[in-house]
């Protein structure tokens, strides 16, 4: 539903005024700028409306992972693309997603380009972690904070989406969605196609506690793992797998969230699973130190052992 319901202009974006305003009043010839906001808030979706808005076309706009092409040759071929000459208009837009995943060299190749676009280039990054992008590329870029969505703004959102759906929510399990969702509108969106049919209270608490752990399944599955009795090899193998998409700081992350988001559900009350997971929380909030990715192995092994 989140995926079916992206927006795809300025009028389908719900919250974020003033920031709309702005960015639709700013001149985007030669223009670094920098989305920041939680994950879920919609900065990816915002990018692609600047960009529609720059006048690019869509052959001409290129969204990079900086997680999967995070090193400097990667980086020195994707601006050498961005700066050739196209068939498809001369104006450009390149979108890179969470660049504080870049290596040092990677930031450091985009500095001198970003300081000199020409006008028909425009580059717009997305950050969940802004505070972690390096000092001298953040100052390229023009920043912009996304904010979450109010109460009345996540409602509207719900009334919107459950009437083009045939939704029908009680009052309280709408009230639930609009809380357990804090306001991030692909959370509001998946959080309601789960409970389209849902009609028990109890139920619907039960899944919007799960929620918020759903969003990366590989760390889920670790995390399952983790917290019950399958043996080291097991988990070495899963965790191995995770690493290959993931950087271990972002797991690390990624289970103390669960950790916690599992400890508050309505549905916890074991004391000896509990007790494991205290002892994780104390294990992966030592393992904040260099190497990351060594740490992160052995406070796992520490959990199980």
């Amino acid at each position: 539903m989140h995926i079916k319901y992206k927006a795809n202009s300025w009028d389908c974006i719900i919250g974020n005024a003033v920031i709309k305003k702005s960015i639709q009043n700013l001149n985007l010839e030669g223009r670094c700028i920098l989305l920041e906001g939680e994950k879920g808030c919609g900065k990816s979706v915002m990018a692609r409306i600047i960009a529609k808005d720059f006048g690019a076309s869509e052959q001409n706009i290129r969204m990079i992972n900086s997680v999967q092409t995070s090193k400097v040759e990667e980086m020195r071929e994707t601006l050498n693309l961005l700066f050739m000459s196209s068939l498809f208009g001369d104006r450009k837009v390149l979108i890179i997603d969470e660049p504080q995943e870049l290596s040092h060299k990677a930031q450091e190749a985009l500095l001198i380009p970003l300081e000199n676009l020409p006008k028909n280039i425009l580059v717009i990054a997305c950050s969940a972690l802004s505070e972690k992008i390096e000092e001298m590329l953040l100052e390229r870029f023009t920043r912009f904070r996304l904010r979450p969505l109010s109460d009345e703004e996540s409602n509207i959102l719900v009334c919107n989406i459950s009437k083009k759906e045939g939704i029908k929510l009680s009052k309280l399990i709408k009230l639930l969605l609009i809380e357990k969702s804090e306001g991030i509108p692909r959370r509001i969106l998946i959080n309601l196609n789960k409970l389209k049919d849902i009609k028990s209270e109890e139920e619907a608490k039960y899944l919007l506690d799960l929620s918020s752990i759903e969003e990366n399944s590989e760390i889920l599955e670790l995390f399952k793992l983790i917290i019950s009795n399958v043996s080291w090899n097991i988990i070495k193998k899963k965790l191995n797998t995770v690493l290959k998409t993931e950087k271990p700081e972002n797991i690390r992350v990624g289970l103390l969230n669960l950790i916690g988001g599992r400890l508050t559900s309505t549905y916890f009350s074991d004391a000896n699973e509990g007790k494991k997971l205290i002892l994780a929380h104390e294990c992966l909030l030592e393992a904040n130190n260099f190497p990351e990715r060594a740490n992160l192995i052995t406070a796992i092994y520490r959990i199980v052992s």
